[in-house]
């Protein structure tokens, strides 16, 4: 990826948090097929997410809206072996080699790129793709509270 955004809203499609979040950032950027196509494979399955932890614990007192925004870093992979590198080393480091294995300066370094290239043009599509998502998301944020919805929760 070259810093494009991945929407991951968790909210039940077609309940008033997951309609909110479309018109902020756009039906099709949340839709499934969208997200499977940015990620490679497919959508993600998150567990225990934050997500709907706060949505269940505000929504007896307030509207919830929202997704997870992520920006995509890594390149195309062509083979198996070079999709599962930066897991596997990053599970190297944790279980057998350690933090302070001779190695583990080149791997952090790998597993850094992969997730936070260097490269300018991934640097210049995260700001500019960040800015634009601001925008979208403040806009929405003063419609929904020009529409009385949009209330502090105690």
């Amino acid at each position: 990826g070259n810093g494009e955004l991945i929407y991951l809203c968790y909210s039940q499609p077609g309940s008033p948090s997951f309609e909110r979040a479309a018109r902020w950032w756009g039906r099709s950027a949340l839709d499934p097929k969208t997200v499977d196509a940015m990620w490679g494979s497919k959508r993600p399955t998150r567990r225990g997410t934050m997500f709907w932890g706060i949505e269940d614990m505000l929504s007896p007192h307030a509207q919830f809206g929202g997704a997870a925004i992520e920006f995509r870093s890594a390149q195309a992979k062509n083979n198996a072996a070079k999709a599962m590198r930066v897991p596997m080393l990053e599970r190297w480091l944790r279980f057998i080699g350690g933090f302070d294995a001779p190695e583990a300066p080149g791997y952090f370094e790998e597993i850094r790129e992969d997730y936070a290239p260097r490269r300018a043009s991934w640097q210049e599509n995260v700001i500019e793709n960040a800015l634009s998502c601001y925008e979208r998301t403040l806009a929405g944020l003063g419609e929904w509270a020009r529409e009385g919805g949009l209330k502090a929760a105690d």
